[in-house]
């Protein structure tokens, strides 16, 4: 029941001018990029994940992103950014080669 407590207070003090909202939001960075290594996993659960609240550093620390249904197409292209082609854009891909096929 602690742990709820301690959200409470921090939540409420988000809206001050203390610092534990900057302070947590460091602390949950760094739990995301160095957890992996220890063997820990961090399961975020946000009901608004905007840039605000939800940084580009710890969205890109997330390798799976599962979201429900949206009403607009901002919140869904924050969380799902578009895929990079893996090839550069201004060289053609190589042409496919076919297989001669012998009857006989």
């Amino acid at each position: 029941m602690r742990s709820w407590r301690a959200l409470r207070v921090a939540d409420s003090a988000s809206t001050t001018k203390d610092p534990i909202g900057k302070r947590i939001r460091a602390l949950i960075g760094r739990l995301l990029a160095e957890g992996a290594k220890a063997g820990y996993r961090l399961v975020l659960i946000v009901q608004r994940a905007e840039a605000a609240i939800v940084g580009a550093f710890e969205r890109a620390m997330c390798s799976l992103r599962i979201s429900f249904r949206t009403d607009n197409r901002a919140s869904v292209e924050l969380l799902h950014p578009a895929p990079r082609p893996s090839w550069p854009t201004n060289t053609r891909r190589p042409a496919r080669r076919r297989a001669a096929v012998r009857s006989g």
